[in-house]
């Protein structure tokens, strides 16, 4: 990843943080999205720890691998992709 940055952060109601991302890597691939956060996580962590959490997030989840997918939606600027 080359650069992140932290677009908002907000309380939610079941005690997480939405926190909200946008990343860019060296080949100008370009990613935003959110990222729940525990209370808990939150509370022991400074905010200038915020962006290597979400990263390390980000990059556990895509190392999953590929969900199902069931659907692919294309409009002029977007694509949504619907997985089970």
């Amino acid at each position: 990843m080359n650069a992140i940055q932290i677009t908002g952060s907000n309380p939610q109601a079941d005690g997480t943080w939405k926190v909200g991302y946008n990343a860019t890597y060296e080949d100008s691939l370009h990613i935003e999205g959110f990222v729940y956060v525990p209370q808990e996580d939150m509370d022991n962590m400074r905010m200038r720890d915020l962006p290597d959490y979400v990263s390390n997030k980000i990059v556990s989840e895509l190392s999953k691998g590929s969900p199902s997918i069931d659907s692919v939606g294309t409009t002029d600027d977007s694509v949504t992709v619907k997985a089970e």
